[in-house]
């Protein structure tokens, strides 16, 4: 879904760059770990899964390749 395309994915990580921690952080709470990513102009939606396409801290990514 995100490889592969440079310009999206560097979008995307603007996008979560840009928004506060503690909302991000809520938003994915909310959406049961997943978040929908829709408003990034001229670029596709892409829905984020926490945990897999994004982590939260250095400590979510280590755990997970640790034991992924």
């Amino acid at each position: 879904m995100l490889s592969g395309n440079t310009k999206f994915l560097q979008g995307v990580q603007i996008y979560l760059l840009s928004r506060d921690h503690s909302n991000l952080k809520s938003d994915f709470r909310h959406g049961n770990g997943k978040i929908m990513v829709n408003c990034i102009e001229n670029q596709p939606a892409a829905e984020l899964v926490l945990g897999k396409h994004v982590f939260l801290s250095v400590a979510e990514y280590y755990l997970r390749t640790k034991t992924g």
